[in-house]
C-alpha cells in the first residue's frame, strides 16, 4: 500500500494519520521520502487491486495492490508503528471500499459538471414532439459521448443510439432530434461520418424495437386532517414530514432498499 502523505516539514497529512492509526501493521517512509507505504497480511483478498487516482482521490491519496508488480522495500520503518506484518482484513477492506466510494462520487461529480457544461455549450431546442425528459436525456448522452476517449466511442455510440431508440418509440423523443444532435456529438469525440452511420443505425433501430418512457416516481398517499369541526384540510408541512418519517421509521429496510 502506498499513501503520498509525508508534508514538508515532517508531518503526515490528515488521512495518512488516520490510515496510520486505523492499520496496525508495519510501516516505513517510501524510497521518495514524500509517502509511506506499509505491508499487511489479508486472510480474504481485496475485490481487485486500487490503483492511483489523483483526481477522484484528492488529499486522500491511497494504492492498495495485493498481485502482481513490484514494490521497493527499504531496511527503514515508521516510528510508532509495529515491527510486525500484521493481518488486518477488516481495515483493508474498509479502507478500498471508502476509496471506491469517494471515486465514484467524485467522477458523478465530474460528469454532472461536464453535463452541464455541454447544456451551455451545444444547447438542444428540440422540435414540438420532445420531452422535458427526452431533450435531458439526449443532453446528457449526448456530452458523454462527446466526451469519450479513442478506444469506446464506436461502443458508447452503439448504446446511446439503442437507449435513445427507445425513447423516440416511447414517444419522448423525435427522430429528427435525436438523429441531428446525436450525430453531432459523434464527430465532436472525432469519428467519422462513415462509422457513425453504420454504429448509429444499428443500435437506433434495435431501440425502437423496445420502446421506454420514464419510470414514475413513487409518492407518498397523505390522508387530510381531520378538525374538531368535522372538516378537513390540506396536510401541513409538519404533518408531511411526520408521515415521512413515519413512513421511513415502519418500513422495513430490505424494502426501502
Amino acid at each position: 500500500m502506498d499513501i503520498p502523505c509525508i508534508l514538508p516539514d515532517g508531518r503526515l497529512t490528515p488521512y495518512a494519520a488516520k490510515v496510520l492509526a486505523d492499520v496496525p501493521t508495519f510501516f516505513q517512509p517510501s524510497p521518495s521520502g514524500k509517502g509511506l507505504r506499509f505491508i499487511a497480511r489479508l486472510s480474504k483478498p481485496l475485490p481487485a487491486n486500487l490503483g492511483a487516482d489523483i483526481t477522484g482521490d484528492g488529499n486522500c491519496r491511497l494504492e492498495l495492490k495485493q498481485s502482481g508488480g513490484y514494490m521497493t522495500i527499504t531496511d527503514g520503518h515508521w516510528a510508532g508503528t509495529p515491527d510486525t506484518i500484521e493481518d488486518c482484513t477488516d481495515a483493508l477492506h474498509r479502507l478500498y471500499h471508502d476509496a471506491r466510494n469517494r471515486r465514484r462520487a467524485a467522477q458523478t461529480k465530474a460528469k454532472a459538471e461536464q453535463r452541464r457544461e455541454h447544456a451551455m455549450s451545444h444547447p438542444i431546442v428540440g422540435a414540438s414532439g420532445d420531452s422535458a425528459y427526452g431533450l435531458k436525456t439526449l443532453n446528457d448522452e449526448c456530452a458523454d459521448l462527446a466526451s469519450t476517449s479513442e478506444g469506446s466511442r464506436n461502443t458508447l455510440l452503439n448504446k446511446i443510439a439503442f437507449r435513445l431508440g427507445q425513447l423516440v418509440a416511447g414517444n419522448e423523443l423525435t427522430e429528427s432530434t435525436v438523429t441531428g444532435e446525436l450525430k453531432a456529438a459523434a464527430r465532436r469525440a472525432g469519428l467519422s461520418d462513415n462509422e457513425i452511420e453504420a454504429t448509429f443505425q444499428s443500435g437506433f433501430s434495435h431501440g425502437l424495437l423496445n420502446p421506454r418512457k420514464p419510470k414514475p416516481h413513487k409518492r407518498l398517499a397523505l390522508m387530510p386532517i381531520e378538525r374538531d369541526d368535522d372538516t378537513t384540510a390540506a396536510p401541513s408541512f409538519s404533518h408531511i414530514v411526520a408521515c415521512s418519517t413515519a413512513f421511513m421509521r415502519n418500513t422495513p429496510s430490505r424494502i426501502r432498499a
